[in-house]
């Protein structure tokens, strides 16, 4: 018992050579499994076959094929073997290269289910197969392409044939429904077709098809036209007709194709060798005009026959027409057997043929949009028409640009722009989106995400992210780019000026600001609308930072700022910060306002470190003005707590609280190019600052001119002196004071004189100071000189022993005088005394006449007492 469907031999188990049911099963499934057939067309087997060829008997077929109708046959070991095939089987047939399918009684062609192809223009008349469903005729000589939809009933609703011309040379694209306005298309005994001496014979003969269903015109022996014709009502408006018909010479060898309005006044014909395939004649009369005709070979002698033909718009019967020819004439006695077979009698409308639809008792008429037929012209669209339950619905798709791209719902609709995503839009030239909603509206701009860059050359990637000028760059969810090549990097960071970079959470630029760069969180949020804020770099965390009013400087335009820090140049509680132009401000709060009280910072300063030029928690009386030039870096450096602070042009202060006031009603002013470096230098003072002073420590005082202070609390009270260490006082001009405490402590003085002629000389420290001798103190001390005579060459080197003077309630007195301990050479020695009068040392030396004396004095000692 073989399986219900293929027919496979089952093995049993009890069967001896199980090896030949199991062979027996793997021939069938080889010749029904991917079936390609060698052809349909014949119903007597080939002569010589080869092994394992496969053929679709035809419907009557002899020999040893007899029997075996539309089963297919495999020559297999010298013998055929014959498979039935059951409905749905399909078979590619080689010879035809298209594929059918058996509906349980015919064999139909297999109904595609994908779009039409393109159709284009052909170099002469030709019919081609089927395609994606549509199928189409070609004339070239009339330039006109005909493409025919496929029936409706054989394609799902909503199946598409898109189309398009792509040749210039071709006037048009006329596309048609299927349609046939003559019913009985293939019955031609159906009494719809009127006879003139002659007869039909029903299905005696193959059609083009193969299929044993062609009629067979039989004249008879009488004298006249021997035709056969269908009359059928034109509608008013029609103009446009062409009739066809496929016949095969069957003693007759030409025929007539006729449309006439039943008279021989009005009407178009040709007459055609069915054998050569030839127009041997062609007439019109009367109020009809031949546009065109043609045949074409449809194998096995048959030939299909047509013409084109004008005729009044007004309605009025016509037939389609039929007449044998006995090679003389159209009018003669028949002999009784010659004839014709006829198949695919068709009447449609247009100016040329289209693919044969048969017919049984109505004509077929299907409908493009409520119209027969569909023109296209244009070479920049796309005609897709869609099947509906009962017409053709036809919408157009115009080309994409040049060069564009689109992927997914999306639209590109200028050259070479990009669009890809839900929604997205590139709307102009090399403009690219990408993302749900993105928009690129501008050349050459991009958007990627939910953005939209809507200006030439923009940028704008993210959620929200807008680039809405010229090179702009808006990137993070809800960056927006307004001004001319600004940069917006992060979230909510808003770039208006032109020319601006803001790169971090809500960094922001207004219009009037342009050439700004702003790096970190919340970075300039607090500008004002009318502040003119230009060419500065700020980084950091909300830098320049404000609750108040800021960046007005004293003038319209603070040009050429830096700022990198968290709140660099910020502002709390309604402060004003005035910021000069170039400054550099680097670091934690610098320039930072933490309570009531202005800010004023001059130009060209550089401020590095935390809570630089502060003012934190002021008072009502807070001024902090630092002059142009100076340099800070530290922390709170130039602070002031509740007093006001004035720090002198071109001054330096490096390290913590350096310059700092924290007395509300004591002003700390320093000099200009000062130098204050370490803790705390310049520290509560109460005083003014040396001009041009140096402050190295913690809490240095320098009140001199170009006095220097290094260590912790030194105090410089005189120009040009130096304090080292701690607690070091430098209470004379030119004095160098060290030690580790007060306690431990140690001055040097270099003095100097110059004599020309024999009188004494007192030597200074600086030219115009000398070693004062504080009251209550004793100056332990020892020297020594070094002299040079300018004119001879004569010197005097020389130690001095310890020395010892004191001011006691006011009187000075050299206690002990130093004496020369060693001496190398001949020039005068230096002595020493003591001035009470000015309450000094005083050290002196005695010129030589006519010469010129230089002479420099080391002293170093202590001051000792209380």
């Amino acid at each position: 018992m073989p399986t219900p469907r293929l027919s496979l031999p089952y093995i049993v188990q009890s069967q001896a050579q199980k090896e030949v049911t199991h062979a027996e099963a793997l021939n069938v499934l080889d010749a029904l499994v991917q079936a390609a057939v060698e052809t349909r067309a014949l119903s007597v087997p080939p002569a010589n076959p080869v092994e394992g060829a496969l053929y679709l008997v035809g419907v009557n077929p002899t020999g040893a094929w007899s029997g075996r109708g539309n089963m297919l046959a495999q020559w297999i070991g010298g013998a055929w073997a014959f498979r039935a095939v059951a409905e749905g089987f399909r078979l590619w047939l080689k010879d035809e290269k298209t594929l059918i399918i058996w509906t349980g009684t015919a064999w139909a062609t297999y109904p595609y289910a994908s779009a039409a192809e393109i159709f284009t223009r052909t170099a002469s008349f030709a019919v081609s197969p089927t395609i994606g469903g549509a199928t189409y005729r070609c004339d070239a000589t009339a330039a006109a392409i005909i493409a025919s939809l496929p029936l409706l009933a054989d394609v799902p609703v909503g199946f598409q044939a898109k189309f398009r011309c792509l040749d210039a040379s071709a006037n048009a694209v006329t596309m048609m429904p299927a349609h046939n306005l003559l019913p009985y298309s293939e019955a031609f005994d159906d009494a719809a077709w009127v006879k003139a001496k002659l007869s039909v014979q029903a299905n005696a003969g193959y059609a083009p098809d193969n299929i044993l269903d062609a009629d067979w015109l039989i004249e008879d022996t009488t004298s006249g036209n021997h035709e056969i014709r269908q009359d059928f009502t034109k509608a008013e408006g029609v103009i446009k007709l062409v009739a066809a018909i496929a016949a095969r010479s069957a003693g007759r060898s030409q025929i007539y194709l006729m449309l006439d309005d039943g008279t021989a006044t009005n009407r178009v014909q040709i007459r055609v060798d069915l054998t050569g395939g030839t127009i041997e004649y062609s007439n019109a009369a009367g109020t009809l005009t031949l546009d065109a005709s043609g045949t074409a070979d449809l194998g096995s002698g048959w030939r299909l026959l047509w013409l084109a033909a004008t005729l009044p718009s007004a309605s009025g019967t016509y037939a389609h027409r039929i007449r044998l020819y006995d090679g003389v004439s159209s009018s003669y006695a028949g002999d009784g057997a010659s004839g014709v077979f006829l198949s695919r009698a068709q009447l449609c409308n247009g100016s040329a043929p289209i693919p044969y639809l048969e017919t049984t008792t109505a004509p077929i008429l299907e409908t493009i949009a409520g119209a027969d037929s569909y023109l296209l012209s244009s070479q920049t669209e796309t005609v897709v028409l869609t099947a509906a339950a009962a017409e053709w619905i036809a919408a157009t798709i115009a080309d994409p640009p040049a060069g564009s791209l689109t992927l997914g719902n999306a639209t590109a609709s200028a050259a070479n722009a990009l669009a890809a995503g839900e929604g997205a839009t590139a709307s102009a030239s090399a403009a690219i989106a990408i993302g749900d909603t993105a928009s690129a509206s501008a050349a050459d701009a991009i958007a990627i995400g939910d953005a939209t860059a809507s200006s030439a050359t923009a940028i704008a990637i993210g959620e929200s992210a807008s680039a809405s000028n010229t090179s702009a760059i808006a990137i993070g969810e809800g960056a927006g780019a307004t001004g001319a090549d600004s940069v917006a990097i992060g979230h909510a960071a808003v770039i208006n000026g032109n020319y601006n970079v803001g790169i971090g959470y809500n960094a922001k630029f207004t219009a009037s600001q342009l050439c700004n760069i702003g790096i970190g969180y919340n970075v300039n949020p607090g500008i004002n609308a009318d502040a003119d804020f230009d060419q500065n770099i700020l980084i950091g965390r909300e830098t320049l930072n404000t609750a108040g009013t800021v960046q007005k400087n004293g003038s319209a335009t603070p040009n050429y700022n830096t700022f990198i820090g968290c709140r660099a140049v910020a502002g709390d509680n309604s402060n004003t910060l005035s910021i000069g132009s170039q400054n550099a401000l680097i670091g934690y709060y610098v320039t930072h306002i933490m309570g009531n009280g202005a800010a004023a910072l001059g130009s060209y300063n550089v401020a590095m470190g935390s809570r630089n030029n502060e003012l934190a928690l002021a008072g009502t009386s807070d001024a902090l003005a630092v002059g142009n030039g100076t340099v800070t870096l530290g922390s709170n450096n130039n602070r002031n707590t509740q007093g006001a602070v004035t720090v002198g042009d071109y001054a330096v202060a490096i390290g913590y609280s350096s310059n700092r006031n924290s007395v509300a009603s004591t002003a700390l002013t320093v000099g200009a190019r000062s130098i204050a470096i370490g803790n705390n230098n310049n520290y509560d003072s109460g005083g003014v600052i040396g001009e041009n002073a140096i402050a190295i420590g913690s809490e240095c005082d320098v009140s001199a001119e170009s006095g220097i202070a290094i260590g912790r609390s030194c105090v410089v009270a005189k120009q040009n002196a130096v304090a080292l260490g701690k607690a070091q006082t430098a209470v004379n001009a030119g004095e160098l004071a060290f030690g580790t405490s007060a306690s431990h402590g140690m001055v040097t003085y270099v003095l100097a004189a110059t004599t020309t002629d024999g009188s004494t000389v007192e030597l200074t420290t600086d030219g115009a100071n000398f070693i004062a001798i504080p009251a209550g103190k004793v100056f332990c001390f020892e020297a020594f000189q070094t002299t040079w005579n300018r004119t001879d060459g004569a010197h005097q080197v020389c130690r001095f022993s310890g020395g010892v003077i004191k001011n006691s309630a006011g009187t000075v007195t050299l206690v002990k005088a130093p004496a020369g301990i060693s001496s190398d050479g001949t020039e005068n020695q230096i002595a020493f005394a003591a001035d009470d009068a000015n309450d000094r040392l005083a050290v002196t030396i005695a010129g030589t006449a006519g010469k010129t004396i230089e002479t420099r004095v080391i002293v170093t000692g202590a001051f000792l007492g209380a």
